[in-house]
C-alpha cells in the first residue's frame, strides 16, 4: 500500500464517515417540497437523543444507589448459613476458612431454635441464638458502631459485660425490646426458656426448661441530629465529626434537644460542656438545633445520608422506621430505598406517612385554596365540592408518603412496594414513621446588601 492510500486508510476510520454525514444531512436537509420528512427526521433525532440520555443518567444513579444498598447491609442477619453434618468443624478449620476468604467480615458458629419465653407478666414465643461471647462483641449492633449502629441498633439497657461468663455460658441474655415490651421486664429482671427439645423419658419428651437474668436489652432505634456550625469547613474537621457521631448515638434516649443537652458522654462531660469545649478548639461557634428519632419493636430502622461529608454525617438525614418480623436482610434493602426516596423528596416532600396524619390545618388550608380557585369557574357549589375532592385526592398523592409513586419504580406507590417486598420478607411489614431532616431547614438567613453597606460607609 502507498503512503498516500494509507493516509486516505486512516482519515476514513472515524466514528462516522463522510458517506454516513452525507445521508444524515440528506433527510435533515431536504427540499421545501420534502419539508415533511425533515421535521420527521428531526423530532426522531432529538428524541433518541433524550431516549439514551435519560437512559445513561438512570443507570449512573441506579449504579450509585446500588453501590449504596450493597455496602450497608452488614448487620446481625447473616447473608450466610453454612451447614455440616459435625458440629466440631464449626468451631475450627471451617470457620478460619470461611473467614479468610475474600469479603467476608465476620463468621462464627451459632445454634439457633424456637422456644417459649415467659416471665410474671406473660409470655411469647421467640427464636433464640446462642453465640460465643468473643463473636457477640463483633457484631456492630452489639458493639453500637458500624452500619448496624448507623441503621438503629444497639443495647438500651443494661449490658453485655457477664454474657457468656460462668458454668455453661452462665446464665446471663440478651433480648429485643419489643419481646422485652410484651413480657414486661428490664435489665436485672428474670425470664424463663421453655425449648420443645428435651430429655425422653418412659413418659415421653419433657422439655427443657431453664431461667435467665436479662442482661441486656437490645433497641432497633435510631435518631437524627442537626448540630450547625458557622462555615463548611468544619463539617470537614474530624474532632467535629467524632463529637456529632457521639452526640447523635446519644439522641436515642433524649426526647428534645434540652434533654440531650444534659446528656452524659462518654468522657463524663454534658453534651453542652462538650460543645463548648469544641468551640473553644475549632474556633467556630456552634449549636445543637434539633433532634428526631425512631424506634421498632421489631424490623429495622434504615437510614440514608445524602451529600455525606463522613459516614452518617451529612446535609439530608432520613431515618425510616419499618415494623416486621420478616427477613432482615430484605427489611435493610426496603427501608434504605424508602429512605433515599424520602431523601429526594419526589414528587413534593411527604408530610405524613397517611392521609390520618395530616395536619387537620394542613388539610383545611389546601381545601380552601382549592375552593377558592373552583370558584373562579363560576361552577354550582354540588360540583365545586366534587373539584375539591378530586384535587385533595391529588394532594394526598403528593404529599402523603405511602401514596407517592416510589422513584425505583414508578409503576409502584410506596404502599405497593412495601406490599411487594412482604412477600419476599414472609411477614407483613408496616411503614410506622419517618424523619427527614435538611440542614438549616427553617433556619431565617439574614440577607446583607453590600451595596448598601459600602455607600453607608462612604458617607460617614
Amino acid at each position: 500500500m502507498s503512503e498516500a492510500a494509507a493516509k486516505a486508510g486512516s482519515k476514513g476510520a472515524g466514528a462516522f464517515s463522510g458517506w454516513e454525514f452525507m445521508l444524515a444531512f440528506r433527510y435533515l436537509r431536504t427540499r421545501r417540497k420534502h419539508g415533511g420528512v425533515t421535521l420527521i427526521s428531526v423530532i426522531s433525532f432529538v428524541g433518541i437523543t433524550l431516549a439514551v440520555t435519560a437512559l445513561i443518567a438512570v443507570m449512573s444513579i441506579m449504579n450509585g444507589f446500588r453501590h449504596e444498598l450493597l455496602s450497608r447491609l452488614l448487620g446481625v442477619q447473616p447473608h450466610v448459613y453454612v451447614y455440616t453434618a459435625e458440629s466440631a468443624a464449626l468451631t475450627g478449620e471451617l470457620v478460619d476458612s470461611i473467614n479468610a476468604l475474600p469479603g467476608v467480615r465476620q463468621a462464627g458458629p451459632v445454634i439457633a431454635a424456637q422456644a417459649l419465653i415467659s416471665s410474671e407478666s406473660g409470655a411469647s414465643g421467640a427464636q433464640v441464638i446462642g453465640v460465643r461471647p468473643s463473636d457477640l462483641s463483633q457484631f456492630d449492633l452489639i458493639a453500637g458502631e458500624g452500619e448496624a449502629a448507623e441503621a438503629g441498633g444497639g443495647i438500651v439497657q443494661g449490658s453485655a459485660d457477664t454474657f457468656g461468663v460462668g458454668h455453661n455460658g452462665g446464665d446471663a441474655i440478651l433480648i429485643g425490646s419489643g419481646i422485652a415490651a410484651q413480657l414486661g421486664v428490664s435489665a436485672g429482671d428474670s425470664v424463663t426458656l421453655l425449648a420443645p427439645q428435651g430429655a425422653s423419658t418412659p413418659m415421653g419428651t419433657v422439655p427443657r426448661r431453664k431461667s435467665y437474668v436479662v442482661e441486656g436489652i437490645v433497641s432497633m432505634a435510631a435518631a437524627a441530629v442537626e448540630v450547625n456550625a458557622e462555615t463548611d469547613f468544619v463539617a470537614r474537621n474530624e474532632l467535629f465529626q467524632a463529637a456529632v457521631s457521639e452526640i447523635t448515638a446519644l439522641g436515642i434516649d433524649a426526647n428534645d434537644v434540652d434533654a440531650l443537652r444534659q446528656a452524659k458522654t462518654a468522657s463524663g462531660a454534658t453534651v453542652e460542656d462538650t460543645l463548648t469545649n469544641l468551640i473553644a478548639k475549632v474556633g467556630e461557634n456552634m449549636s445543637l438545633r434539633r433532634v428526631a428519632g425512631l424506634s421498632v419493636n421489631a424490623g429495622v430502622v434504615a437510614s440514608y445520608v445524602h451529600n455525606a461529608a463522613a459516614d452518617g454525617l451529612g446535609k439530608i438525614g432520613v431515618l425510616v422506621a419499618l415494623e416486621s418480623t420478616g427477613d432482615q436482610a430484605v427489611l435493610k434493602e426496603l427501608g434504605r430505598k424508602v429512605a433515599m426516596h424520602v431523601a429526594a423528596g419526589s414528587p413534593a416532600v411527604a408530610l405524613a406517612v397517611d392521609v390520618d396524619e395530616l395536619s387537620a390545618d394542613v388539610i383545611e388550608r389546601e381545601k380552601a385554596v382549592f375552593a377558592d380557585q373552583a370558584r373562579q369557574s363560576g361552577k354550582p357549589e354540588a360540583i365545586i365540592e366534587k373539584m375539591v375532592e378530586g384535587r385533595l385526592r391529588k394532594f394526598y398523592e403528593e404529599v402523603v408518603l405511602l401514596k407517592q409513586v416510589f422513584v425505583f419504580d414508578p409503576d409502584l406507590t410506596v404502599e405497593g412496594a412495601i406490599e411487594a417486598a412482604a412477600k419476599d420478607a414472609g411477614a407483613p411489614v408496616k411503614l410506622t414513621g419517618f424523619v427527614r431532616m435538611v440542614l438549616g431547614e427553617g433556619v431565617e438567613k439574614k440577607e446583607e446588601d453590600f451595596a448598601a453597606e459600602v455607600a453607608a460607609l462612604g458617607k460617614s
